[in-house]
């Protein structure tokens, strides 16, 4: 049985489209849903998706989209979720209960995009320099006048925002 097939006899609870491109199923889901879609996905011994290959987010300028891409290493296939969160002080629940390495990723995402997870152990900046302020990976972020390399400097005026 094809993997759309297991997925639509199941009847997840929040899953409100399936989108099947030629290499990859795309499941869009409630975000309040997120711990019962996953946790499905995951414990389902026809699904077993037990392997969180990387979390995302995508600014798409009036709101963010959440992605997470799961793997099965017992049945070999993966699957896309997908979910529309707030794009301003958004929020979704933090999976990290069920993928543990899970929590690096939502730092991540919470470091680019501003987005927070409900219930992460350690929520904190990753990437970005101490003290940096907004978000580099929405839209509208300006790069401050001023780079960190080696202590903090003045931007070359020829590369500045005008």
């Amino acid at each position: 049985m094809a993997l759309k097939e297991i997925i639509e006899k199941k009847e997840i609870e929040g899953v409100v489209k399936i989108e099947e491109t030629p290499h990859l199923l795309i499941l869009w889901f409630e975000p309040d849903k997120i711990m019962d879609v996953i946790g499905i996905l995951r414990d389902d011994s026809e699904l077993s998706f037990d392997w969180l290959s990387f979390l995302t987010a995508i600014d798409m300028k009036s709101h963010l989209d959440v992605i997470y891409l799961l793997y099965s290493t017992k049945h070999k296939h993966r699957i896309c979720l997908k979910t529309s969160v707030k794009r301003r002080h958004g929020s979704i629940k933090s999976i990290h209960e069920l993928f543990a390495g899970a929590a690096w990723h939502e730092n991540e995402v919470y470091d680019m995009f501003g987005l927070r997870f409900e219930g992460h152990p350690y929520p904190r900046r990753i990437l970005t320099a101490p003290g940096m302020e907004g978000y580099p990976l929405l839209k509208d972020f300006h790069s401050p006048d001023f780079i960190v390399s080696g202590g903090v400097s003045r931007k070359p005026e020829k590369f500045r925002e005008k």
